[in-house]
């Protein structure tokens, strides 16, 4: 049986514990209201699968994720929670699932120290474990090849994700970087989550024939009328297995 492909939200929060948007990950758009209300409106009203909250400058400023906000999204949304910013020894990555999470994305402290996915994939399962791997435009040679280590070597190490996340593509609604999903594909034995570009139900389709098996989305949301609800059903109309709710 074919696995549905899930529609992720994904909420930037900054260092005041607002919510910010990214381009091209400078994350300098203030969004009004606060991350809980705009997550359970996610959670609840919209219908994602999943929702993703990355603290965007955690890491830049060595510290963890602020474990209060996340406490208070875990109680009202009753759908998968991953976090992500600042996740860079085995206790925080305990402490955030230990307050409510399910999955912590691990991103430079993946570069810094590989074997960190595999002691926490140790005490939480392999599927607790989202690697990320920024990456530059797929006409970068450099970065290209960099992009296609990384990823096998996450998997490899034991990650249970891959998320892709398309610098130059962030936050510019133009499509998914495609080349590099198509890349990384055959790399992987683990699921492939597309973030960075998406713009409408269209590239989500793009990037599922890319080998994408959950597509992210953040400024989509946000700066246009269109929700993942909307986007489920479009890709339902091409053929495409999604999860669509009994009410819809």
């Amino acid at each position: 049986m074919t696995l549905a492909h899930r529609i992720i939200a994904t909420l930037l929060i900054d260092r005041n514990g607002q919510l910010v948007k990214g381009k091209q990950f400078a994350s300098d758009r203030v969004i009004p209201g606060p991350p809980v209300a705009a997550a359970r409106v996610m959670a609840t009203v919209r219908e994602i699968d999943e929702l993703v909250l990355l603290f965007v400058h955690a890491s830049a400023d060595g510290v963890p994720p602020d474990e209060r906000i996340i406490e208070q999204v875990v109680a009202d949304c009753h759908i998968p929670v991953t976090i992500g910013g600042g996740i860079n020894t085995l206790d925080i990555a305990r402490t955030i699932l230990r307050v409510g999470a399910d999955k912590v994305v691990i991103g430079r402290a993946f570069r810094e120290n590989p074997l960190l996915i595999r002691h926490i994939g140790d005490v939480a399962g392999s599927q607790a474990v989202v690697v990320s791997i920024d990456h530059g435009p797929s006409g970068h040679y450099e970065m290209y090849c960099d992009c296609a280590v990384r990823a096998r070597s996450a998997f490899v190490c034991g990650a249970g994700e891959i998320l892709l996340q398309s610098i130059d593509r962030d936050g510019m609604m133009n499509g998914y970087d495609l080349d590099t999903i198509s890349m990384v594909r055959p790399l992987v034995d683990v699921p492939i989550v597309a973030s960075g570009g998406c713009g409408e139900p269209a590239h989500m389709a793009e990037a599922i024939l890319a080998g994408a098996d959950a597509l992210a989305a953040g400024a989509m949301y946000a700066f246009t009328d269109q929700t993942p609800l909307d986007a489920k059903m479009w890709l339902a109309s091409q053929g495409f297995v999604v999860r669509i709710p009994v009410r819809a």
